[in-house]
């Protein structure tokens, strides 16, 4: 069985795979294809994927493949979404872009289009990004569910203790001060100073730990308070992109916010 796992940005979707990844290694050795930037790499994966088997593979947005992916039984799909009012804030603080840009980009209408596109695949796993973060160890039972892995109460909660937030905050402090986060760091850094387009806002290399794929701000340390980040106007046009999608989801009961 092959895991793909799709979740929306900044809502906890490195999260989730982590946690299956940990859920799947628990019974046999597993291949762990890490995340994933271009199509070439899903497409091997599938291509490698064998019954008696797991995998996985942590990447976002390649509906062509994942489409033609639907029908099969060996195939599943792990998602996470976020009120995208908060996560278009922690978008904009994380890579440093601003509510400009971000409408100019057209995230939101980006982010919300996956989410539909994601409702339409049949073997997937939809978790909130609240719930998912803070009860972890109901969203480690679904997801073992979901994956049809049987889970001891012992293996419950040491992947619980190794997961939660102080744990991974303490894997991303790690990583700062390692060799490799400082050599990409400065070599991004001189790119940037030479091309600074879009394409290298997150830099020209992912500076990311591999064992626990957490990148250096992976996790903010901010509450991402939309209300207060954004203004009236601002709020206003954010509702007619998003204010229905809001409403359908439960983020509020109406459009009075």
């Amino acid at each position: 069985m092959l895991v793909i796992c799709v979740g929306l940005q900044r809502a906890a979707s490195t999260l989730q795979y982590q946690l299956c990844r940990e859920i799947l290694s628990l019974n046999k050795p597993i291949i762990d294809y890490g995340y994933i930037r271009f199509e070439s790499g899903i497409t091997n994966a599938v291509r490698k994927n064998k019954h008696n088997e797991f995998s996985i593979i942590k990447t976002h947005n390649y509906f062509e493949i994942y489409n033609k992916l639907n029908k099969r039984d060996d195939v599943v799909f792990l998602t996470s979404y976020r009120d995208l009012r908060e996560a278009s804030v922690s978008v904009m603080e994380a890579y440093d872009k601003t509510y400009e840009k971000l409408m100019k980009d057209r995230w939101l209408e980006s982010e919300m289009n996956c989410f539909y596109k994601q409702k339409n695949l049949n073997n997937i796993l939809f978790q909130e990004y609240n719930k998912l973060k803070n009860d972890l160890n109901n969203s480690i039972q679904q997801i073992a569910y979901f994956i049809n892995v049987n889970l001891s109460d012992k293996s419950l909660a040491k992947i619980e203790k190794r997961f939660n937030r102080n744990a991974q905050l303490k894997k991303m402090n790690t990583y700062r001060t390692s060799k490799k986060y400082k050599i990409i760091f400065f070599i991004n850094k001189i790119f940037n100073k030479i091309n600074p387009t879009p394409y290298l806002q997150r830099g020209l290399m992912l500076n990311i730990d591999n064992n626990s794929s957490l990148h250096h701000n992976h996790i903010s340390m901010n509450n991402n308070n939309w209300q207060s980040f954004f203004s009236k106007k601002q709020k206003a046009e954010i509702k007619t992109i998003i204010g229905n999608w809001l409403v359908e989801v439960g983020y509020e009961k109406d459009s009075n916010w």
